[in-house]
């Protein structure tokens, strides 16, 4: 008889039953649908981010080569669908960038001249700048100001992110709430 009582003391179930799983799985589901459109503009928006962020990591890498080498480095806007060339537009920063030891300082990745960093395409983000070449010469100045505009549309409005410099100085990023 008390092996009858032991046997009995474990044959309860415990768990969940098909019903319980079949509710929590459909609330789970819905707080998901409700969710997504803000998980979707958080990623797009930390996209913006490291783009923009890429390109000032980019743009002081190239100014400290520009130091160390004692030489002209350019960082450009990735020409459209190609990797090592740059862009004619400075709507192609949201293509990514190239720096390379520009020996000619002619803005032009030529036959010699070592790409030392490249970053390439960020989806569904834009840009917008009116150059697209930064040469730095063998004392970090820069042959132009920058200004670069990145930016994204979404279904709550836009956002944009610049970063600008002046020909001599520091890379600064700033946040707007519309693109230009």
């Amino acid at each position: 008889m008390a092996l009858k009582n032991h046997f009995n003391k474990y044959s309860s179930q415990t768990g969940f039953s098909l019903i319980e799983l079949m509710v929590t799985l459909g609330v789970l589901g819905a707080l998901l649908v409700a969710a997504f459109p803000g998980f979707n503009e958080l990623i797009t928006g930390q996209r913006l981010k490291t783009q923009t962020n890429d390109t000032l990591t980019a743009v002081l890498f190239a100014k400290s080569e520009a130091i160390k080498r004692r030489s002209s480095v350019t960082i450009c806007a990735m020409k459209t669908n190609v990797e090592n060339q740059c862009g004619a537009s400075g709507t192609e920063w949201a293509n990514g960038w190239i720096v390379f030891d520009d020996i000619d300082a002619d803005g032009i990745v030529d036959n010699g001249e070592d790409i030392l960093k490249f970053n390439g395409d960020y989806d569904r983000l834009t840009s917008k700048s009116t150059i697209s070449a930064i040469t730095l010469d063998e004392q970090g100045a820069a042959n132009a100001s920058v200004d670069i505009e990145f930016c994204f549309a979404e279904a709550n409005g836009d956002k944009a992110r610049n970063l600008a410099m002046a020909a001599i100085g520091s890379p600064v990023i700033s946040s707007k709430e519309n693109c230009s």
